[in-house]
């Protein structure tokens, strides 16, 4: 999901994602109105847990899974911590971050791995990661991480929701599993956090999402009960960018939703789930 640099190979190093995808991922991030809504939501929920740049700006914080760099940006930009680290499978994801935010420490890492960076954190951000791993082994990486939050700090985990909604998009984006709330929650509290906020997200435009994604999962479906899953494997994700009156009419929609989880609302449906765990 990015515009920068051109690799030979089809897919990125060390990752199963397209290097077009993260090609993509990088040249829309900034201005997507799904990418916006996301890190007003991080926002939202945050502040609602008391979370500010006051008690960041000293601190340490860490992307979890930092895709091309957009979530380290805005965590520089908005709490201006003393240190930012991220990590991310893919090679070719770290030289944008690299491009993008050269202060931050980077790593190539596997969350499910043994080389994810030690040190102490205030905040780790694990954004739709664990829908592309294999869920044990990452979670025992996310366990091994959370040891190394200070005492009073933070996880913030977002995830998609409905295995139901599962189309060729996650197909191209290789998701392995959408969640429900009790799974996110249970995932929270089997790594030593008290669950601060659970909600879903994509609340407000939950019916256009299904109406848009459904012809994707119908054929999903029929692909899979064909024995041609490989078909869709070949597609692209549904990430583009909107004209500019459709992206900020859909901002505008994400600020109001994003509002209602600053001032405590948890939404009972949505195509993703936001979380926020403390640890005590």
């Amino acid at each position: 999901m990015t515009e920068h640099h051109a690799v030979s190979s089809e897919f990125a190093l060390s990752s199963g994602m397209r290097c077009s995808e993260y090609e993509l991922m990088a040249a829309v991030e900034d201005r997507h109105w799904w990418y916006q809504g996301l890190r007003s939501s991080f926002e939202s929920v945050l502040s609602r847990c008391g979370v500010s740049r006051t008690t960041l700006f000293n601190g340490s914080v860490l992307d979890a899974g930092c895709g091309t760099g957009g979530n380290l940006k805005w965590l520089r930009d908005t709490y201006q911590p003393q240190y930012l680290t991220g990590f991310d499978v893919s090679s070719l994801a770290i030289e944008y971050v690299r491009a993008e935010v050269p202060e931050a420490r980077l790593f190539v890492a596997d969350l499910c791995g043994s080389e994810i960076p030690s040190s102490s954190y205030q905040l780790i951000v694990c954004s739709d990661v664990l829908y592309a791993t294999h869920l044990e082994s990452a979670v025992e990486g996310l366990r091994t991480l959370c040891r190394q939050l200070t005492c009073g700090g933070y996880l913030l985990l977002h995830l998609p929701a409905c295995e139901w909604l599962k189309s060729s998009h996650d197909v191209a984006v290789q998701t392995r599993q959408r969640f429900t709330r009790d799974q996110v929650r249970c995932i929270v509290e089997s790594l030593g956090l008290q669950v601060e906020f659970l909600s879903f997200r994509m609340f407000a435009l939950f019916p256009l999402f299904i109406l848009r994604r459904l012809p994707s999962i119908l054929s999903l479906r029929y692909l899979r009960t064909e024995n041609r899953s490989e078909q869709s494997s070949s597609r692209g994700s549904h990430l583009k960018m909107p004209s500019s009156l459709v992206n900020w009419t859909l901002t505008q929609v994400m600020k109001l939703e994003n509002a209602g989880l600053k001032s405590g609302v948890r939404y009972p449906w949505g195509s993703s789930l936001i979380a926020v765990g403390r640890k005590r």
